[in-house]
């Protein structure tokens, strides 16, 4: 889950997850009461076929993050 400060900034990132290959499952939920229903949130969700083992599920998140600039 990501949270943007404005909806232009969700929007952009959603595209840029979607070139690069990326799942985006969730942006705007009208009736949510988080930051989806405002427009504000996006989810990414790997691959369904990501081996569900710790290093790989850290592997696919520092990817994910990355097409952010976040480096945690």
């Amino acid at each position: 889950h990501y949270e943007f400060a404005t909806v232009a900034q969700r929007k952009r990132a959603a595209a840029a997850f979607r070139s690069a290959g990326f799942r985006v499952t969730s942006e705007l939920r009208p009736g949510d009461p988080g930051s989806h229903g405002v427009g504000r949130g996006l989810d990414v969700a790997p691959p369904l076929n990501l081996p569900r083992t710790v290093e790989a599920e850290a592997r696919w998140s520092r990817a994910a993050n990355a097409i952010l600039g976040f480096t945690p």
